[in-house]
């Protein structure tokens, strides 16, 4: 049965695209029946299109968000493969890791940024060094081949992304936040 594998973001060098593609190229070589989807715009599309060629692959430019969340739904694995570019530039938060878990999905991350704080190696995720194209190759193959591992990642993320990442934790953490500084100048 094909598995797909996903990842979504601007096609620039810094979302590290092109590592993921070489993966997914090295688990196809062993015979993994495997699809690639990227959704995003950008400069490195046609870079990308060249280097995915002859891999069952489809890259999505512009869609709607009923779109997107139907790629969610239909992936079985996310990937986000982001580097440190060469103006020094990383991953911000990484919301579309935020999205994937809340679809149920176990999620794939290099620790580059904003994805250390969403993603906790092997508990609510894999998260691996930057350009770690053994290590995410080895990543996919064991979550999409290992079912029991595979579901402990989805319900772990799935239940750390709630607590840490909703609204109600969100504000409680803003009013704490407010109540800090109010007390710093009640007391200044």
């Amino acid at each position: 049965m094909q598995s797909t594998v996903l990842t979504v973001g601007r096609l620039v060098p810094r979302k590290g695209q092109k590592y993921l593609i070489e993966a997914v190229k090295r688990l196809v070589a062993e015979g993994m029946d495997l699809k690639l989807v990227i959704i995003g715009i950008g400069p490195e599309e046609e870079n990308l299109k060249i280097q995915a060629e002859n891999l069952n692959f489809r890259l999505e430019l512009i869609i709607t968000d009923k779109q997107l969340e139907q790629e969610y739904k239909s992936a079985d694995i996310f990937v986000l493969p982001s580097i440190t570019d060469k103006q020094g530039e990383k991953e911000g938060l990484g919301l579309v890791l935020l999205e994937a878990i809340h679809f149920k999905l176990p999620v794939i991350a290099f620790e580059n940024g904003g994805t250390t704080e969403i993603v906790i190696d092997d508990y609510s995720g894999v998260l691996l060094p930057e350009k770690d194209v053994d290590g995410l190759t080895a990543a996919i193959r064991k979550i999409l081949t290992d079912q029991e591992y595979r579901d402990r990642l989805i319900e772990t993320a799935y239940k750390d992304a709630h607590e840490r990442f909703s609204v109600e934790t969100i504000i409680n953490q803003q009013l704490e936040i407010y109540d800090e500084i109010l007390d710093k100048a009640e007391a200044g």
